[in-house]
């Protein structure tokens, strides 16, 4: 391909800079030395025998990659959103980013693909409640995690954060109990195993003919509040009777309840290739 260069230099005569700049770089096409890649250069302007070397291929030019990370642990509560979750397909509404799992890169010209990588450690607090209470019977309350990918969510890499707590709450005389587990009772008993769902994943996303331009990853939450409908006090958040030891005996003291997820070790990462 011819790339003109329509400003002449002329021995003796003042620089033009503006025509000058249009020399080098111009948004017409065929203009400008810089405004084609490789100068406009393409097979027709090589001689039949030339092979391409290590040499005339720049670091990234092929494959260009980058990772954003972070080790810091981060807790998010679930009174800091919506109790209206988005569609599946919605790229706004209650989901968050996740702090440490999002990457963002600029791809200088259109690649064939652009593999997407995301890998984090977590730790759920995720409520599933049991209740002689028809509002709290057999309910569970969501905690989710999905990607996006340049604004747009990306369905099928949804997930369910496992359950670890079976709340057990017992209507006693009008008053919401929490229910811890005994031996030969197991009536709306109350069982906690985050240690045993804690755990790592790690996910990927493939992207082809990806255009030039910037682009970005995220890894996003959700978890809905843990909310009472019956209850009109606390901002219908869930609250009940924990007994607690004080000293040398037993006492009872509303908990509002809410739910958690924490975050350990977590990156995000692309590759892409030409």
């Amino acid at each position: 391909m011819t790339v003109s260069t329509p400003y002449t230099y002329v021995d003796g005569l003042v620089l033009a800079p503006a025509e000058h700049n249009k020399n080098i770089y111009s948004p017409d096409s065929g203009v400008g030395l810089m405004s084609e890649i490789n100068g406009g250069l393409n097979t027709t302007n090589f001689d039949s025998s030339f092979k391409v070397s290590d040499e005339h291929v720049w670091p990234g030019e092929v494959m260009r990659g980058t990772q954003e990370s972070l080790v810091e642990t981060t807790d998010y509560f679930s009174d800091a959103f919506s109790d209206i979750p988005e569609s599946s397909t919605s790229t706004s509404g209650s989901y968050r980013p996740i702090i440490g799992c999002s990457a963002r890169i600029y791809v200088p010209y259109a690649v064939s693909v652009a593999l997407w990588e995301w890998s984090f450690f977590f730790s759920p607090f995720k409520i599933f409640t049991e209740s002689n209470i028809a509002a709290l019977a057999e309910r569970q309350f969501d905690l989710s995690i999905k990607a996006r990918l340049d604004g747009t969510a990306l369905p099928h890499t949804q997930r369910a954060i496992p359950h670890s707590v079976l709340l057990g709450i017992k209507d006693a005389s009008g008053s919401r109990k929490v229910k811890d587990r005994t031996p030969g009772d197991r009536t709306f008993d109350t069982l906690r195993r985050e240690p045993s769902v804690s755990m790592q994943w790690d996910m990927n996303h493939m992207e082809t003919g990806v255009a030039a331009g910037w682009h970005s990853l995220d890894l996003m939450i959700y978890m809905s509040p843990v909310l009472d409908r019956s209850q009109d006090e606390n901002e219908g958040i869930l609250t009940a009777e924990v007994d607690r030891k004080v000293g040398t005996r037993n006492a009872e003291f509303d908990h509002k309840f809410y739910q958690r997820l924490t975050f350990g070790v977590r990156n995000a990462r692309v590759l892409t290739i030409l």
